[in-house]
């Protein structure tokens, strides 16, 4: 029998942009979200 592995993590939302900056922008005005410098999103904990 093959051991059965934890899930760490599900799926996400992933949106394509033609101006990244302004797109972050609109994130963090207006949901609030701190966004990581290192790769310009957010994740749920």
């Amino acid at each position: 029998m093959i051991p059965m592995k934890h899930v760490t993590g599900l799926g996400g939302f992933f949106f394509k942009a033609k101006n990244v900056k302004k797109l972050q922008a609109w994130y963090r005005k207006h949901l609030g979200l701190p966004l990581d410098p290192m790769w310009g999103g957010w994740q749920f904990h």
